[in-house]
């Protein structure tokens, strides 16, 4: 098979990754501040910190933190902008003001390498037909021809509806949605179809917080068609913790494994020290059986005795009463008084031996707090007997009593129908060697590796549904090497359908019935969407948002008065800095505040370097709640209104980033899909409209400038 022969070139191309990693020292001796913990579960506690610079840090990678005297163990939850959230394995203090973090990227990338190897050499353990399909675009047929049988709150449109059918119809079949078109709505009705049809269903992710978008999107409708929450805790969980507690009024925490086997492990205890009682219990009363038995033996004897004690007795007292001559008389026949006397004695002697008896029997009785009717603790002896029965009887049940609360992970998974994690967990967490699913759902996988998506296709047994947008940022590598570029720097969607650019793409769409195009946006105003659909993707999005937004984008032209851009004085860096364009950021700012908060508000740059100076700005303003990053720090995120800063302007050339017939041109494109699409409401751009104008004649970008622009 071809991608069995593929996998040693996706191995070289992390093992080229992994040397840059090393010979650059990625990871290690990262300053962090302000460290606050803002959750515990089980042995882990989650901290977010603050960086000093935007790093590109690796979602499931060990970590180690030093501060003070200490150092922790942990891994990387989700970096956003200049924060990260680690999973720690301890809880040392409530902060930390300040710690170095040092990132294991390399055990990861080996864990990798290994899966993959486990994968080659033993093919027979996954299903590779699904893998080799995906990768190399072999036909897809419908091997049963299924609709969609739930009753949806919401209703899908015709293009999500195909989209849900062809997961029920084909072995692998892809969705491509656009920003705001419902794809992860889509998804989770999907999940709930397959759900239905009582498959097993593994939901995976590039990033954590996409897995937790997931997660909710499924929670909120399989409540919506009346799957009880404790049902839903039953059926699904989330590998290993979430990076988002909660999302509106659903608490994500609560699917945590980490959570639920934290719960597992108490109720665990609580079955055993219920099992080893009642075993205890049933012991105690077969004992009070045994001893009631043995009281009565001994109530019956003791009533004898005293017959005979009373016998004794009135012998005794005929003895006393008779005439010294039939004194004599008894005398001479050999009874003597002496005789009767001892006799007595040794009776009354054993009767309060007896007596004794069974007045301990009685205190152990009552200690037990049982009474000695025989009746009364044969009832509950019959009561905990029944109980025994039930839960599989005496062998059973002592084996119960002895279970230690030691988690056996694969089981657990095995048992639950539905499994979210990120890829990166699949790939390197012993608990997923052997485990497989009737259906895979790769979400964001324009934004995966291929490595890892060959992996999550293999455990595919009947159905394989991956989905993402091909317009949006792909995987990024380091590296340079041609193994590299093919495995690692492209996405799913390019490898597939062999498409070089989107016209080739939408050819593939049409052509693949398995293929759907997600055709509808409900996210935007209508003159934002235009924008989007014109420019990105051939006019092919429809609009259900009744919303025109007459203003939902603004042009803030710099051109008048002349910025000037700095180059980034540090080596090999092509960054830069336009202070010109602060001033603008800030009057929007105040402009917008009448209107939004300043959590609503994104702004970004293509350029590290300007994005310290808009941060600086932020700070000097107290305007901490606008978050400022670079394209990827925004990329499967929203906020209503995202200020995009252009920042060139001369003497410097246009950078790659913005000019689609750059070297970089394919990514340039999906820069500016991305820059202008996290828009929920409205979109600034502030440029040198006339700069763009003359060096990037024709372009995208300046097309839409020119289009937009109204002069200030």
């Amino acid at each position: 098979m071809q991608i069995l022969k593929c996998i040693p070139q996706m191995v070289k191309a992390i093992e080229d990754e992994l040397e840059i990693i090393k010979t650059r020292k990625i990871g290690k001796n990262i300053n962090i501040y302000n460290g606050y913990k803002k959750e515990s579960e089980d042995n882990q506690s989650l901290y977010t910190f603050e960086l000093a610079e935007e790093k590109k840090l690796f979602e499931d990678s060990p970590v180690k933190i030093h501060f003070k005297t200490t150092t922790i163990e942990g891994s990387i939850l989700g970096t956003q902008a200049l924060s990260v959230t680690l999973s720690l394995n301890s809880d040392p203090t409530e902060s930390i003001d300040e710690a170095i973090l040092e990132e294991d990227i390399t055990s990861l990338y080996l864990k990798m390498i290994e899966r993959l190897n486990y994968l080659k050499d033993n093919p027979k353990q996954f299903n590779i037909d699904q893998a080799e399909s995906l990768f190399f675009s072999k036909p897809q047929n419908k091997t049963q021809n299924k609709q969609s049988k739930i009753n949806f709150k919401e209703i899908p449109n015709s293009s999500q509806l195909k989209a849900i059918n062809n997961s029920l119809s084909y072995p692998i079949s892809c969705i491509w949605g656009p920003p705001g078109t419902g794809k992860t709505k889509t998804l989770s009705q999907i999940v709930a179809e397959h759900l239905k049809l009582k498959k097993t269903i593994l939901v995976v992710a590039h990033a954590n917080r996409a897995v937790d978008n997931a997660l909710y999107a499924v929670l909120k409708l399989l409540a919506g068609i009346n799957i009880t929450h404790q049902d839903q805790q039953k059926l699904i969980t989330r590998y290993a913790s979430t990076l988002l507690s909660k999302i509106s009024d659903i608490n994500l925490k609560e699917f945590s494994f980490i959570e639920q086997i934290d719960t597992n492990k108490k109720q665990l205890d609580q079955d055993r020290i219920f099992y080893k009682t009642l075993l205890i219990k049933f012991e105690s009363l077969q004992q009070a059986v045994s001893q009631i038995s043995e009281r009565q033996i001994l109530v019956d004897k003791a009533e004898k005795i005293n017959h005979q004690v009373k016998k004794v007795q009135k012998s005794l007292q005929k003895y006393s009463d008779l005439s010294s001559k039939n004194k004599l008389k008894i005398l001479l026949k050999g009874h003597e008084r002496q005789t009767l006397e001892k006799h007595a004695s040794n009776l009354i002697e054993t009767q309060s031996a007896l007596v004794a008896k069974i007045s301990d029997i009685d205190q152990k009785l009552k200690h037990k707090g049982l009474n000695h009717s025989q009746k009364d603790i044969q009832i509950q002896l019959d009561q905990i007997k029944q109980t025994i029965d039930q839960s599989g009887g005496i062998e059973a049940i002592t084996q119960k009593s002895k279970v230690q609360s030691k988690i056996n992970v694969e089981q657990i998974l095995e048992k639950k129908q539905i499994i979210f994690t990120t890829l990166t967990k699949l790939a390197t967490d012993e608990s997923f060697k052997r485990l497989r699913f009737d259906t895979v759902i790769i979400d964001e996988a324009s934004m995966a590796p291929l490595p890892l998506i060959a992996i999550a296709a293999s455990l595919s047994r009947e159905h394989l549904v991956f989905a993402g947008d091909p317009q949006q940022l792909p995987p990024i590598s380091l590296a340079d090497s041609e193994s590299s570029k093919v495995w690692l720097s492209r996405d799913i969607f390019m490898q597939t359908s062999k498409a070089q650019n989107t016209t080739e793409l939408f050819n593939w769409q049409q052509k693949n019935p398995n293929v759907t195009f997600l055709d509808t946006q409900y996210r935007m105003p209508q003159t934002l969407s235009n924008l989007v659909s014109k420019y990105f993707y051939q006019s092919k999005i429809k609009n259900a948002n009744a919303n025109l937004g007459q203003n939902a984008i603004q042009i803030i032209d710099s051109s008048d008065f002349n910025p000037i851009c700095q180059k980034d004085t540090r080596p090999n860096s092509q960054s830069r800095a336009n202070p010109t364009h602060l001033q603008f950021i800030i009057n929007s700012l105040h402009d917008l505040s009448y209107n939004y908060s300043s959590y609503d508000i994104g702004i970004i740059s293509p350029y590290r370097l300007q994005l310290s100076l808009i941060r600086k700005m932020l700070t000097d303003n107290r305007l901490s709640g606008v978050e400022a990053g670079t394209i990827h720090t925004f990329q499967g995120r929203e906020k209503k209104v995202i200020i995009f800063d252009t920042t060139d302007s001369p003497p410097m050339r246009p950078g790659i980033l913005l000019d689609e017939n750059s070297s970089n041109g394919d990514s340039a494109l999906k820069v500016l899909t991305v820059a202008f699409s996290r828009a929920q409401e409205k979109l600034i751009i502030i440029a040198n409209v006339n700069y763009f104008k003359l060096n990037l004649k024709g372009r995208k970008l300046t097309q839409i400038l020119v289009e937009h622009t109204k002069k200030i």
